[in-house]
């Protein structure tokens, strides 16, 4: 059992939650959350970046990126380090240490549309810009 901060109501009305993807585009938002997590199969890890968008019809929704920096397949690490530097480029981090440097720092993420049937369409960054 957990005792609740606030009560809620529950007999009014609750707004949807939209679960559809992002229009494609420009988004000015800032890294909330980083972790480094192991993948599905457990050979490798990845970076998740979770981030809010700040402004615009779709302020306070959430983007994220999964980059792959320990990983078998070294195309994936090669194409996820030149997403990290270029989240860092954007950050105005001169050397990434910790993926905490990249907190609630206002930026520009580039994201499209993944088609997918089997998990459905979803958001992929395509890059960031300061």
């Amino acid at each position: 059992m957990a005792q609740l901060p606030t009560s809620i109501d529950c007999t009014r009305e609750a707004e949807p939650v939209s679960r559809e993807p992002l229009p494609e585009g420009p988004y000015l938002a800032q890294v909330i959350e980083d972790e480094m997590k192991p993948t599905k199969k457990g050979d490798g890890s990845y970076l998740q970046l979770k981030m809010e968008v700040l402004e615009g019809d779709h302020k306070g929704r959430w983007i994220f990126d999964r980059l792959n920096l320990q990983n078998p397949n070294k195309t994936a690490v090669e194409i996820s380090e030149r997403q990290l530097l270029a989240v860092g480029k954007a950050c105005g981090v001169a050397k990434l240490d910790d993926s905490s440097q990249l907190r609630g720092i206002p930026i520009t993420v580039i994201v499209k549309i993944e088609k997918s049937a089997e998990y459905g369409d979803r958001n992929q960054v395509v890059t960031y810009k300061k």
